[in-house]
């Protein structure tokens, strides 16, 4: 009974939290439910991490053990925040958008836990100066509390890539889409990572339209049989384009 009384406190606290309790045999079950969104755009989602690792920490806010310290970290330094302010690592170009946090997946090894974020930049950061500025964060909350805390980074990271509006590339793209789609075509910048970072002079093109509701990565993703088809004809004229003799 007192730890449903937690759950429904922990539910008043955060609006938004979808939490859930139940008896497993001798195990109780909390659940959070979330809704998927894009990697890039945490905010349009809702991370049911962030409430479960709220709920732990307020549960467990004197136990000194890996896993609370992990709880506490992403609470002192990230929660609701996907901008990347608690961290040092807030940037917004004016091309280019604004750094972006997820907290993609948390958990424990044998006497150890750990969270891993998913971090993308525009120019003006990179990825050892986003590293260096978590250490730095990392080190001071481990002074203070004795956490053993470390940040150690799956890879290099990619460089964020900017192609001029004006070059000939993506002039002919712009003119391929207005061929098919009507209207004039307008370059946007987005933070999801596509194989045009592994090639020089590239950019993404297609599929995502105007006015329409980003449906990469979430639940239910699909494409209709039209837009499709708008697509192929949207790829076969830019190939043409770019490929016809000057």
């Amino acid at each position: 009974a007192d730890f449903t009384s937690a759950v429904a406190a922990a539910r008043e606290a955060n609006a938004r939290a979808r939490l859930t309790v139940k008896l497993d045999g001798k195990e109780i079950v909390v659940t959070a439910t979330g809704t998927a969104a894009h990697g890039s755009t945490p905010k349009d989602g809702h991370n049911a991490i962030i409430d479960i690792v709220e709920f732990l920490y307020e549960l467990n806010s004197t136990c000194g053990t890996p896993q609370h310290w992990v709880a506490m970290f992403v609470n002192e330094f990230i929660r609701e925040d996907t901008g990347g302010h608690g961290l040092g690592i807030a940037l917004n170009d004016s091309i280019m958008g604004a750094t972006t946090v997820n907290v993609g997946r948390i958990g424990m090894d044998g006497d150890s836990a750990w969270v891993k974020l998913d971090i993308r930049f525009p120019r003006g950061l990179t990825s050892d100066s986003i590293f260096e500025t978590i250490t730095e964060r990392i080190r001071n909350f481990d002074e203070e509390f004795s956490a053993g805390l470390l940040v150690t980074r799956r890879s290099s990271g990619l460089k964020p890539i900017y192609v001029s509006a004006e070059s000939d590339l993506v002039r002919s793209l712009l003119r391929s889409y207005e061929d098919v789609y009507g209207g004039e075509a307008k370059p946007v910048s987005i933070a999801g990572t596509t194989y045009a970072k592994l090639l020089p002079n590239a950019v993404s093109f297609g599929p995502a339209l105007p006015g329409e509701k980003n449906r990469a990565h979430t639940g239910g993703e699909f494409i209709t049989s039209s837009e499709l088809d708008n697509l192929v004809r949207a790829y076969v004229t830019a190939f043409f384009r770019l490929t016809a003799a000057p």
